[in-house]
């Protein structure tokens, strides 16, 4: 949407993001990428059922829970991690009790030269250095907490004592699971006032089965794109652009159905993280160049410099 001797902004580009940053949306630190999250590749989807979830489950407080989010690479897991905390610490916060809730980002935390248990008492570890960062227990109180570390079936029996202690809640950002039986012994080390939060792009992660008896976890399936969301996305962005007041050159439906058919049928697939960071760049190249409007020549020639560079 051009405006003549206006100067032209980037709709693409996210707040405390952009260039070679790519981390993924956080609203829980950057309050404006909650307008940021396009409904596309079931995300919108998986969001409100687990909003649904949120208010439903009164016990998710007495005995803890563990959510699952799975899909490919690339398809916004961890964003939607976030959000799902981001929401989970508002609606908490405004029910008035508990009185501190905290989230914990351990997503970067992995190791894949770690086996599971090993990854398990190093998250047991962060967490006690976070908790004695952030002041919510004593000095003393975190050091009964760290002699547990090594065995994660007592240590998250002790936090969630202490928490209920300080009407407190937390919310865990695990790291990445690679195997099944990792992701179910989060489900068994779930106490109340602790909340994890696990993501995995394997497929045996998506399709295990529990144990009977064994209380559910709360999953939630992200997919690939189709070619229609490709449009979603960017009538997303120019929507939330224009409503800001922001002026940027023009592109059509037509240009990026075409793109989008050209990357499905090329690599077999596209993801949202792709989608971003192409758009991002494409219309950089064009507003540097003054141009009014983007074409599918536009997209083109970006992935033509992109390979020479590689």
């Amino acid at each position: 949407m051009t405006d003549s001797g206006a100067l032209m902004y980037n709709p693409f580009t996210v707040p405390d993001r952009g260039g070679l940053d790519t981390r993924p949306l956080c609203p829980w630190e950057t309050s404006e990428h909650e307008n940021f999250y396009a409904p596309v590749d079931h995300t919108e989807q998986a969001f409100l059922e687990f909003l649904s979830h949120l208010q439903n489950q009164n016990n998710l407080i007495s005995t803890g829970k563990v959510v699952l989010i799975t899909g490919p690479g690339g398809s916004g897991k961890t964003s939607l991690t976030h959000r799902c905390a981001w929401a989970a610490r508002r609606a908490y916060s405004d029910a008035g009790s508990p009185q501190i809730v905290e989230i914990f980002n351990l997503t970067g935390e992995g190791d894949a030269g770690l086996d599971s248990v090993a990854r398990a008492r190093h998250v047991c570890s962060r967490l006690s250095d976070e908790l004695r960062f952030r002041h919510i227990f004593s000095d003393l109180t975190v050091d009964e907490l760290e002699r547990r570390a090594d065995d994660p079936s007592k240590f998250y029996p002790y936090l969630s004592r202490l928490l209920k202690d300080k009407e407190a809640v937390s919310l865990i950002l695990l790291p990445p699971s690679e195997v099944a039986e990792e992701v179910q012994s989060y489900n068994s080390y779930a106490q109340g006032m602790i909340l994890f939060f696990c993501e995995s792009s394997y497929t045996s992660v998506s399709e295990m089965d529990l144990k009977p008896g064994v209380k559910p976890i709360f999953h939630l399936k992200l997919g690939e794109l189709d070619e229609t969301d490709g449009w979603t996305f960017v009538q997303h962005r120019i929507a939330r652009a224009s409503h800001a007041g922001v002026v940027y050159p023009d592109i059509s439906e037509d240009v990026i159905l075409e793109f989008m058919k050209a990357r499905i049928r090329g690599r077999g697939n596209t993801t949202i993280r792709e989608l971003q960071m192409t758009c991002e760049n494409v219309f950089e190249v064009v507003l540097r160049s003054s141009a009014e409007c983007v074409t599918y020549a536009d997209f083109t020639q970006y992935y033509t410099e992109k390979a020479l560079l590689s």
